[in-house]
C-alpha cells in the first residue's frame, strides 16, 4: 500500500531523422498528497543497488530519503540515525552484503547504508580529535576501508601522514605505513586508486613525493618511478592501466609534470603535460578539450595532435562509442552552437550540424542512451535527442530542469529531474523503444476476394505513395510486404500506382487512417493480373575484386515483362577464374560456362544466385575480367524467350577500396567526364563490406538523389541479400539491410561483402554538359558512415549525332558522316576527312618538342594553356562544324576566353613556325 506516493506513465512521440521514434515518459511523483502541484523540493537523486535513491525536502532544512525501484512501482523511506546524510554523487566505496558504504560530503564520517534494515547511520568518524585531518578518498578492498590520515605536531612542526586499514564494523584502525613531512604549513589532500587488490597512493617524503602501492594480499609497498619536487599527485585507471599524474608544481620546474602509465612498477612514456578541463577516454587514445581548444592523445607513444583550435569554445564533451566523442561549439560571432563529432583524428572532426533556432542558450548536462545523446539545455528547461546514428537534432517530449543537472542512465532508461504540466518537478524516466511499423502486403487476387491466400503470390516492387510521416514513397519487398513507420495520432494516406501488368483492383487503391497504437489495419492492396508482353533481365554484381582473393558474384534473374516465366540463367566466365561453389548447384557446368534454373518468377520478380570463383593472380593485375549472363524461358504460349546478354567488365587489382559507388553507362575518356546521353537511363551500384572486427547485424544505404533525376522512374533492381528500401521528404534513397549478419572480412572475405542496384533517368529537357554527380553513405549497425567515392555523368543530347560509329569527344565533326578517324583523306580539298589534323595523307607536322598543359577541361568560360618552351605558338579555335572561331599567337602561357559560347565540343589547334602542332579537343560546359 502507497498512501502517498503516486506514478503517473505517458506515452510520447519523438520524431527523428528517417523514421518515427516513440518513446515513453513515466512520470514518478513523489509528492504527498496533500502537498499541492507536485513541488516536493527534490534536492538530488542517484542509484543506488539497482534502485534509486531520492531526496527530497519537507521544510524548515529537514529531509527524506526515498529508494524507489526504476518502474517506480515500490517506495521506501529510508530511516536516518543521527544527523548524517548520505552523499548522492561520486563518494561510493563499496558494499558488504546488504550494507553499503560511503564516504560523508566532508570526507570526515563513514556513513553505511543497510539496505535489509533500510537504516542510514554514520558508521565510523575518521576525524577523532582535532590535530587530526582525513587527507584522502577512502577506498575498499576485501571488506576492509583504505585512507590516508594527518597529524600534525607542534614541537617539532611536522606532519605525520598514516596508510589505514579499517575494520567498517569495529571501527578499529591498523597503521600500515608512515610519511613523515617537514614544515607543513597545512595538509594535502591526496587521491587512492583501486586496481586488481593494489591501492595506489602518494609516499611524501619531506619536500618529495613519490608514487607507490600497497599489496593487500602481500602486505608489501613498492615504490614506483622517480621521488620528484611536488606536493601532490593523482592516479586514474583508463582500460585496466594505471596512470599516474604529477601536477606542475608552483615553486619547481615544470618538466616531469603530466600523465604516465605504470607498467610493471615503472613509468611508460608521458602522456601529455597539457591541462583539460573536459576528457574522453578511448582504448587508444585520449581526447581532451579546454576553451577553444581540442586534441587527440596516441596512448602508445604520447603523442598529441590538435584537432581543433580558434574561436568558439567546446563544451559536452561526450563519447558515443569505443571510437568517437560528440561535443558542441559555440559558433564563431554568435550565441549559438553547433553538434561537431570527432574520432581522434583531423579528418574525421567535423560539424554534424547547427543547433535548432529555438536552442539560444548555452547547452547544460548530456547523456547517451543507445545511439542517442540527451542533452539539457540551461535557462530555457528544455532537452533535445540527437541521433548521432543518423544525425539529426529533435526537440523532445519532455523538460530537463537546470537545477538538478543530472542525467542519469541505468540499463535502458534515462532518469531526469523534469518538469510534468500536470504534476509539477517530479522524477522522469525515459525510454526510447523501437519505431513502429505498419505492415501491408501488394498481391495477385487470383480470386478477386480481397484477401491473400497462401496460394496467391506478392507483387515485388510496387510504388506507394505515402502522405503524412518524413516517408515520400515506399516500395513493396519481394514476398509483396512493404513496413511503413508510423507514430501515434499521426494521420497517414497511402496510395498504390498499379504496379506494370496490373488493373482491375480487388481491393481500395488509397487507405486514409489516423495511428492509434491499439488499433488494427488492413493495409493489403490485391490485383487481378492481365496479359502481357514477355522478358526476361539478367544481371551480374560482385564486391570489388582482389588478385588471387576468393569473392562472390551474384546472378540476378528478373522477370519484367508481364507473364510468369520460368527457365535457365547462364554464366560465362574466364578460363582464368576458377569456379569454387554456388549457393545453388549448378544444373550444368560445362567449361567455362555455369547453368542455373530458375522457379516461376511472377511479373517484376525476380531470383539470386550466389557464385563463389577465385580470382585470377597478380600476373593479369590491370587487365579487364569479363563475364556474360544470359536468360531464356519457354513461356505459356510455347514461344522461346532469350534476354539480352548482360557484360561484366572490371579490371582486376590487387590493392582495393571495398566499399564503392559505380555508375553504368560508364565511358573512360582523358576528361573523366563520363558522357552519357540524356535518354539513356542510370544504373547504380554501391558495394560494400565490413571491414570490421565483428559480424554487422544491420547495414543502411542512404543515397541523397540529385534534382536532375527523376524519381518518378527509379525502380530498385537487385541486392546481395533481402532489404528494404523507401525514399524521404529530401530525395534520399534509405536501402535497409536489418539481420544481414554480414561477417567481418577477417573471418570471411568473400561472405563479408554485399550491393545494390537500381536505376533512375535524368529529367528530358537538360542542358548540354549538365553533371550529375552521386555519393552514398554506408552504415554498419551504429557506427559512423563509410561515405564512398563521387561517380559522375556529364549528360549531352547526342553522344554519336551523325551516327558514323565515333562519339563526338573522338570525332573532329559530328555532325558530317563522312569526317571521322576511320575516313579516306582526300589531299588539297581543305577538309581534314580522317580527322589527323591535316588536309593531306601524311602529315608533314609533328608533336611539340615541349610540354603542353591545359584546363580546365571541360571548361565553364576561361580556358588556360601553359607551354614550357619559349617558342611563340599560334592558336586556332574551331567549332565542331569545322568554322574557325578565333585566332592568337602566345609565348609560355594564355587564357581563352569561351564565355561567349554556347555549350558544345571545340577543336583547338597550336602550331609552331616549323610546322610541328598539336589538336586539344576543348569541352565547353
Amino acid at each position: 500500500m502507497r498512501p502517498l506516493w503516486t506514478i503517473l506513465i505517458a506515452l510520447f512521440s519523438l520524431s527523428l531523422y528517417a523514421q518515427d521514434v516513440p518513446h515513453a515518459v513515466s512520470v514518478i511523483n513523489l509528492t504527498a498528497e496533500n502537498s499541492g502541484n507536485g513541488n516536493t523540493g527534490i534536492e538530488d537523486f542517484t542509484e543506488i543497488d539497482g534502485r534509486l535513491l531520492v531526496r527530497i525536502s519537507t521544510g524548515d532544512l529537514h529531509t527524506i530519503d526515498l529508494l524507489v525501484t526504476l518502474d517506480g512501482q515500490q517506495i521506501d523511506t529510508l530511516t536516518t540515525q543521527g544527523e548524517v546524510r548520505i552523499p548522492l554523487r561520486e563518494d561510493f566505496i563499496g558494499r558488504i552484503d546488504d550494507r553499503l558504504f560511503y564516504s560523508s560530503p566532508e570526507h570526515q564520517q563513514i556513513i553505511e547504508v543497510d539496505l535489509g534494515l533500510r537504516l542510514i547511520r554514520e558508521r565510523i568518524d575518521l576525524y577523532p580529535d582535532a590535530t587530526s585531518d582525513r587527507i584522502s578518498n577512502t577506498v575498499m578492498v576485501d571488506e576492509t576501508l583504505y585512507y590516508l590520515n594527518a597529524f600534525r605536531t607542534s614541537t617539532p612542526q611536522v606532519s605525520i601522514n598514516e596508510l589505514l586499514a579499517v575494520d567498517p564494523s569495529s571501527g578499529e584502525a591498523t597503521i600500515l605505513h608512515l610519511d613523515t613531512v617537514a614544515n607543513a604549513a597545512g595538509l594535502v589532500p591526496a587521491y587512492l586508486l583501486v586496481a586488481d587488490e593494489q591501492i595506489y597512493f602518494p609516499d611524501r617524503k619531506d619536500t618529495l613525493i613519490q608514487a607507490a602501492r600497497y599489496d593487500v594480499a602481500m602486505n608489501t609497498i613498492t615504490s614506483i618511478g622517480p621521488s620528484v619536487a611536488g606536493e601532490y599527485l593523482s592516479y586514474t585507471n583508463w582500460n585496466d592501466i594505471v596512470y599516474v599524474r604529477y601536477p606542475p608544481a608552483f615553486t619547481r620546474a615544470d618538466t616531469f609534470s603530466g600523465w604516465y602509465p605504470i607498467i610493471n612498477d615503472t613509468l611508460g612514456n608521458r602522456i601529455t603535460a597539457d591541462p583539460w578541463e573536459q576528457l574522453a577516454n578511448f582504448p587508444d587514445k585520449l581526447i581532451a578539450a579546454i576553451d577553444e581548444l581540442l586534441y587527440a592523445i596516441d596512448k602508445a607513444s604520447g603523442d598529441s595532435t590538435v584537432l581543433m583550435s580558434g574561436a568558439g569554445e567546446i563544451r559536452n564533451l561526450t563519447p558515443i562509442n569505443d571510437e568517437e566523442a560528440i561535443f558542441l561549439r559555440q559558433n564563431e560571432g554568435s550565441i549559438r552552437y553547433a553538434i561537431w563529432r570527432t574520432d581522434g583524428s583531423r579528418t574525421g572532426t567535423r560539424k554534424m550540424m547547427d543547433v535548432p533556432t529555438s536552442w539560444n542558450t548555452e547547452p547544460y548536462s548530456t547523456a547517451v542512451l543507445g545511439h542517442y545523446l540527451v542533452l539539457n539545455v540551461a535557462l530555457a528547461s528544455r532537452s533535445y535527442v540527437i541521433d548521432f546514428n543518423q544525425e539529426y537534432i529533435e526537440r523532445a517530449g519532455f523538460r530537463a530542469l537546470v537545477e538538478a543537472d543530472r542525467l542519469l542512465v541505468i540499463d535502458d532508461a534515462l532518469f531526469l529531474y523534469g518538469s510534468d504540466p500536470a504534476m509539477g518537478r517530479e522524477i522522469h524516466r525515459i525510454t526510447i523503444a523501437d519505431p513502429l511499423y505498419l505492415e501491408g502486403r501488394v498481391f495477385y487476387d487470383a480470386n478477386s476476394n480481397g484477401l491473400q491466400e497462401e496460394t496467391e503470390d506478392g507483387i515485388a516492387g510496387a510504388i506507394l505513395e505515402v502522405t503524412g510521416g518524413n516517408n515520400r514513397r515506399l516500395y513493396s519487398q519481394e514476398d509483396g510486404t512493404y513496413r511503413l513507420p508510423v507514430k501515434d495520432g499521426e494521420t497517414y494516406t497511402l496510395t498504390i500506382n498499379n504496379p506494370d501488368c496490373c488493373v482491375a483492383m480487388t481491393t481500395p487503391d488509397s487507405y486514409t487512417f489516423a495511428f492509434a497504437i491499439d488499433s488494427t489495419y488492413q493495409l493489403n492492396f490485391g490485383y487481378a493480373q492481365v496479359a502481357g508482353p514477355s522478358s526476361l533481365r539478367p544481371l551480374l554484381n560482385s564486391g570489388t575484386i582482389r588478385c588471387g582473393f576468393e569473392h562472390d558474384f551474384w546472378l540476378s534473374i528478373i522477370n519484367d515483362g508481364c507473364q510468369p516465366l520460368a527457365g535457365e540463367g547462364r554464366v560465362h566466365f574466364p578460363e582464368e577464374m576458377e569456379f569454387l561453389n554456388s549457393d545453388v548447384v549448378p544444373l550444368s557446368q560445362e567449361e567455362n560456362t555455369l547453368t542455373f534454373a530458375f522457379d516461376t518468377l511472377q511479373p517484376n520478380a525476380s531470383q539470386r544466385f550466389r557464385i563463389r570463383f577465385r580470382m585470377p593472380d597478380e600476373n593479369f593485375a590491370g587487365l579487364p575480367v569479363e563475364l556474360g549472363a544470359v536468360a531464356g524461358a519457354v513461356d505459356g504460349q510455347g514461344a522461346m524467350i532469350t534476354s539480352d546478354t548482360f557484360a561484366y567488365r572490371e579490371i582486376l587489382r590487387c590493392a582495393i577500396d571495398p566499399n564503392d559507388k559505380q555508375v553504368s553507362p560508364s565511358r573512360p575518356e582523358p576528361s573523366m567526364s563520363n558522357y552519357t546521353q540524356l535518354d539513356e537511363t542510370l544504373r547504380y551500384t554501391i558495394r560494400f563490406q565490413n571491414t570490421g572486427n565483428d559480424t554487422a547485424f544491420t547495414v543502411r544505404i542512404q543515397d541523397q538523389i540529385s534534382e536532375s533525376l527523376n524519381l518518378e522512374t527509379f525502380k530498385p533492381l537487385a541486392a546481395s541479400h533481402p532489404y528494404s528500401v523507401s525514399v524521404r521528404e529530401d530525395r534520399t534513397l534509405i536501402f535497409l539491410f536489418e539481420d544481414i549478419l554480414l561477417p567481418d572480412s577477417t573471418t570471411n572475405l568473400p561472405g563479408s561483402q554485399g550491393f545494390v542496384t537500381f536505376e533512375i533517368q535524368p529529367f528530358p529537357d537538360l542542358d548540354d554538359f549538365s553533371t550529375i554527380d552521386n555519393t552514398a553513405g554506408i552504415y554498419f549497425d551504429f557506427n559512423q558512415p563509410v561515405i564512398t567515392n563521387t561517380v559522375t555523368s556529364t549528360l549531352v543530347e547526342f553522344l554519336d549525332e551523325d551516327q558514323d560509329g565515333f562519339l563526338f569527344y573522338e570525332d573532329c565533326n559530328d555532325q558530317n558522316f563522312n569526317i571521322n578517324p576511320a575516313a579516306e583523306e582526300i589531299p588539297g580539298n581543305g577538309i581534314d576527312e580522317n580527322c589527323d589534323d591535316s588536309d593531306f595523307h601524311v602529315s608533314t607536322s609533328s608533336q611539340l618538342p615541349g610540354t603542353l598543359n591545359y584546363f580546365p577541361n571541360p571548361t565553364s568560360g576561361t580556358f588556360y594553356l601553359n607551354y614550357s618552351e619559349n617558342d611563340r605558338l599560334n592558336g586556332e579555335l574551331y567549332s565542331a562544324a569545322g568554322q574557325r572561331l578565333q585566332t592568337f599567337v602566345f609565348q609560355n602561357s594564355h587564357s581563352l576566353d569561351l564565355e561567349g559560347l554556347p555549350a558544345g565540343l571545340y577543336l583547338l589547334r597550336l602550331y609552331s613556325r616549323e610546322g610541328r602542332g598539336r589538336t586539344v579537343r576543348v569541352v565547353r560546359r
